[in-house]
């Protein structure tokens, strides 16, 4: 009988035992689940926070790249800036000079002129159209109604001083600019006049006029080859431009 107790007793431990071990073994293994995920939270934790900071890092860099091109397109725009100014500040002491210039050029032309007194004309020309001698500001106001006066006269000086009056007075009261240099316009009106005397016909203004816009130098605020176009039509216009160049 008690060897039957024993048997008993033996099975009931074992089986025991054996749940004890069983319970220890799946703590055990519930304790590495928990610490494996625990490290596994911790590593993506560690991750995240990596991936965090490369964001940051890019993001940082990224702002650095656009304040450092909006730094260096700022630098432009303001080196430009400075070269613009400096250039209108360079033309506009060129034109200042250019003018003062030909202010002394008037100066001393009419000095000379108002020294002689009288400017020559040719002996050809019929004394009832003009005197043989006459002064400079009767020529100008004989200009207002016609240019043929224009061949009446013997030197250059004074031609280019009537051409630098008119100049100013488009400047003055029409805010026309014409930039190139009178005496050049001397020469061109001689020519076309030599070749066309009806030139002569209209007033100095519009021979003036005439000669800029064919030398796309009437500075009016309107397109210039659009003021070639009306003045020349096609035929005129197409040949003016090819003695341009353009």
């Amino acid at each position: 009988m008690i060897k039957i107790y024993l048997l008993i007793f033996c099975i009931t431990a074992n089986v025991l035992l054996s749940s004890r071990i069983s319970e220890a073994a799946g703590a055990v293994n519930n304790k590495k689940r928990q610490q494996q995920q625990q490290q596994d939270a911790v590593t993506q934790q560690i991750l995240n926070q990596r991936n965090q900071a490369m964001q940051a890092a890019q993001q940082q860099m990224a702002q650095q790249r656009q304040a450092q091109q909006r730094a260096a397109e700022q630098q432009a725009f303001q080196q430009r800036q400075q070269t613009i100014y400096q250039e209108a500040l360079g033309q506009r002491q060129a034109q200042q000079q250019a003018m003062q210039v030909a202010a002394a050029r008037q100066a001393a032309a009419v000095g000379q002129l108002k020294a002689q007194q009288t400017i020559i004309f040719h002996e050809e020309i019929d004394a009832s159209q003009i005197q043989d001698t006459t002064t400079i500001a009767q020529i100008w106001k004989a200009m207002e109604r016609s240019s043929e006066v224009w061949l009446l006269m013997m030197e250059n000086d004074a031609k280019a001083l009537t051409v630098t009056r008119q100049i100013d007075l488009y400047k003055q009261q029409e805010g026309v600019t014409i930039s190139k240099d009178p005496a050049y316009y001397v020469q061109m009106i001689d020519g076309i006049s030599a070749e066309n005397p009806s030139l002569l016909n209209r007033p100095f203004k519009e021979v003036l006029r005439f000669v800029a816009i064919l030398e796309y130098d009437f500075d009016n605020g309107e397109d210039k080859d659009t003021l070639a176009l009306k003045l020349l039509g096609d035929k005129m216009y197409e040949a003016n431009k090819t003695r341009l160049g353009l």
